[in-house]
């Protein structure tokens, strides 16, 4: 018998046999931070969380979890220059399984993350420090507390929150095709906003804006999802 769409980490990964094996990963890899400005993932599937620790001086990334599986999983990591790729990719079978890619930080400010997956939920801690944010993906909610300054997020069909605690002018892109849209901003005084739903609603939750800070361009567009801004 064929099965051809199966779920893990509450998503459809497809396959076409069933000689499934249970497999257990728990694999970490380190990195030193020191020369670490940019860092790249990519998830084809595996949910992906950014924590930062205090007295973290390296960088930990973090592949754990079990799924029944008949195919193969590559984790590698590398660094080029000033740059942290880490690539997790399957292929073939995988079902009734539960695995997590976690990538612990030390408290710095880094220049960019890009983040992009096609069907893995995404969140970062409150304690992301980065210039550049960029995440997408086709499938999965993304979720970022992170200071930022420029984000860029885009998604097909998940939900995206986004809270930031502005530390400087700021300025943010939010695009999905089928999806709600919450964006908290604190510490933003002025919010030059751009909004757009074809069938959804919109609110604007904002009542008197107190802080230190502008943001020079919100940018928020869904098909069909309710946006809400606060």
């Amino acid at each position: 018998m064929n099965i051809n769409n199966l779920p893990v980490n509450r998503r459809v990964i497809r396959g076409n046999n069933t000689n499934l094996n249970k497999r257990v990963f728990g694999e970490k890899k380190y990195e030193n931070s020191d020369q670490i400005n940019n860092i790249s993932i990519r998830s084809s599937f595996v949910d992906v969380k950014i924590l930062v620790s205090d007295s973290a001086k390296d960088i930990e990334i973090y592949f754990h979890g079990q799924v029944k599986m008949n195919g193969d999983i590559s984790f590698s990591v590398r660094t080029k220059k000033d740059e942290l790729k880490v690539i997790l990719v399957g292929s073939g079978i995988f079902v009734s399984g539960d695995l997590q890619l976690d990538i612990t930080i030390p408290p710095k400010m880094f220049k960019s993350i890009y983040i992009k997956s096609n069907s893995a939920d995404i969140t970062l801690d409150e304690k992301v420090l980065v210039e550049q944010l960029q995440m997408e993906t086709l499938s999965g909610d993304l979720i970022t507390n992170a200071t930022f300054k420029t984000v860029n997020i885009s998604a097909t069909s998940g939900d995206v929150k986004l809270f930031t605690r502005a530390k400087e002018d700021i300025s943010v892109v939010i695009s999905t095709t089928s999806g709600d849209v919450l964006a908290q901003f604190i510490n933003i005084k002025n919010l030059n906003l751009l909004t757009k739903t074809t069938t959804g609603d919109i609110m604007n939750c904002r009542k008197i804006a107190t802080g230190s800070y502008n943001a020079d361009l919100v940018d928020i567009s869904t098909t069909s999802g309710d946006i809400t801004i606060s």
